[in-house]
């Protein structure tokens, strides 16, 4: 399954992780989202998700983190996130977003040139 997975490795866990992510990151809005992003030492990106409840029932906040993670484990590569730490938080206009349109709206964000510190 190791290719088909998402590491723990890839996930952003603890709250000062976040912090940092939120402290020193760039910010930037897109439809649904938005997005920190901040450098790190690793050769992989770490992911932080944060869905807040008034995004809907826990069923709706766990379909969203699973399309979150998705596109990004497929894509992680092709948008050249190695090294960065990034942190999603959801807007409730994403509320009705599929797939593609997760994709769609993190290729925008993500296919831009990253912003230098």
């Amino acid at each position: 399954m190791g290719e088909y997975s998402f590491p723990k490795a890839f996930h952003l866990r603890r709250a000062g992780d976040f912090h940092q992510v939120y402290a020193s990151g760039v910010k930037k809005h897109t439809r649904g989202f938005i997005i920190f992003r901040r450098p790190n030492e690793l050769e992989h990106p770490r992911l932080g998700l944060s869905v807040s409840r008034k995004y809907g029932s826990a069923v709706r906040r766990n379909r969203i983190k699973r399309l979150i993670r998705e596109a990004v484990r497929l894509h992680w590569q092709r948008w050249n996130l190695e090294g960065s730490d990034i942190v999603i938080i959801t807007k409730r206009s994403s509320a009705g977003f599929g797939f593609q349109d997760v994709r769609e709206d993190f290729s925008r964000f993500f296919s831009r040139r990253p912003e230098v510190h």
